[in-house]
């Protein structure tokens, strides 16, 4: 496998300095031109190449390659310079059996190139016009940039959804952010379904940093200090707690406050996205981008991503639960009220009504029962009553049959 990174050195203004003479033991002079130094001299010095080693095609250019063990592992560097007026367009291609043994033999080159120490810099303005080992890290982290940003629009609609239902971007979002993500949804028609739908898709991740870090007083603050103010007409009466924690709750403050910081509580939180943010725009638009910026990126990711996943449980598990008992309360108050009202209703009809009256329906209706009753009553005890002298007529029959035997 081949991997290859490209350069343009510019070579910088060469301020001459005077030639110098001086004589030899034997009396011999000798004249030190002072010229400026070649890129094949320093690549000579750096990789430890001769001259002889270059091969020439034509007088502007060279090919060397030679071989470099990494981790135990060798492969093969071929350096190949185009020398144009006094600028060198020069080609590096590493190749071994793995992608990242290429990456790593490359990085091993790249930054003997840039060492201050080789003087590489001190003759050239050296440019990388390819870079593959920030391609190789770009692609390899790209993944785990496009988790975390689909995990965390994940857990804004969960949050403000719950907070605030079909209003959610409507009520603590500034009106010119919710005025660019329309211009983005560009819908047609349904326009308000399809804001629903897509809105925190609309934004870029610098508008979901403003949202959520920026301090701001909204209409729901607002609604909530009117809420206090009529419950609480002398503040005066307030303890010291109350009133500091009323001051508090009216002062201009982030959505990541109002919503967010009871689930996420690591305190860097604002700097971490900041700094993710970067390194994003980085990976996005293929810039320049190191091992060192791969390993410090992956971190930063993997601790947020736990601490995302672990707020969306969190808002499933507890915010949830909460949210349908808050409204169960809340309909069972209004069934409480509902039932007391009409008790005292029910009471307030019944106290204009005597006893009696309220009696006299029923004792007419177990009148006419008892009315209903009695000759079933009478026909029962008669049926009775012929039955004990039916029984005694069969006694003395059988007292006559007794004395006959």
């Amino acid at each position: 496998m081949k991997v290859q990174n490209n350069y343009i050195l510019l070579r910088k203004e060469y301020i001459k300095k005077e030639n110098r003479e001086e004589t030899d033991e034997k009396g011999r002079r000798i004249i030190h031109l002072d010229l400026p130094i070649g890129l094949r001299t320093l690549l000579n010095e750096i990789f430890n190449l001769k001259g002889e080693n270059w091969n020439s095609d034509s007088h502007f250019k060279h090919t060397v390659s030679f071989e470099h063990t990494i981790e135990n592992k060798k492969g093969t560097v071929t350096i190949e310079i185009f020398e144009v007026l006094n600028d060198c367009y020069l080609n590096i291609q590493v190749d071994n059996k793995t992608k990242i043994q290429c990456v790593k033999l490359l990085e091993y080159v790249n930054f003997e190139l840039y060492n201050p120490e080789n003087k590489i810099e001190q003759t050239f303005t050296m440019v990388t016009s390819y870079d593959a080992i920030s391609e190789f890290y770009c692609n390899k982290i790209f993944v785990k940039f496009a988790h975390f940003e689909r995990l965390f629009r994940r857990l804004l609609f969960n949050i403000y959804i719950l907070n605030y239902g079909n209003d959610y971007y409507k009520k603590t979002i500034s009106q010119d952010i919710i005025a660019k993500a329309k211009g983005n949804i560009r819908a047609k028609k349904q326009k308000d379904e399809q804001y629903l739908k897509e809105f925190f898709y609309s934004l870029d991740y610098g508008d979901l940093q403003n949202i959520l870090f920026a301090s701001k007083w909204t209409s729901v603050d607002e609604a909530n200090k009117q809420n206090f103010l009529s419950k609480h007409d002398n503040l005066s009466e307030l303890s010291d707690e109350e009133l500091r924690k009323f001051i508090q709750g009216i002062n201009a403050k982030s959505d990541w406050e109002r919503l967010f910081k009871d689930k996420i509580t690591r305190p860097d939180i604002e700097d971490d996205m900041e700094y993710i943010r970067k390194q994003r725009n980085k990976v996005a638009h293929s810039k320049l981008f190191t091992h060192d910026d791969y390993v410090d990126s992956l971190k930063t990711l993997n601790v947020l991503l736990k601490s995302v996943d672990k707020a969306i449980g969190l808002t499933q598990d507890k915010d949830f639960w909460e949210k349908n008992l808050t409204a169960l309360t809340a309909s069972l108050q209004i069934v409480k009220e509902s039932f007391k009202e009409f008790s005292a209703q029910i009471s307030k009809m019944f106290a204009s009504i005597k006893i009696s009256d309220m009696l006299a329906p029923f004792k007419q209706i177990a009148s006419q029962i008892q009315s209903y009753y009695k000759p079933i009553r009478e026909l029962g005890l008669y049926m009775s009553n012929n039955k004990n002298e039916n029984l005694e007529e069969e006694t003395d029959k059988n007292d006559d049959s007794d004395d006959k035997l």
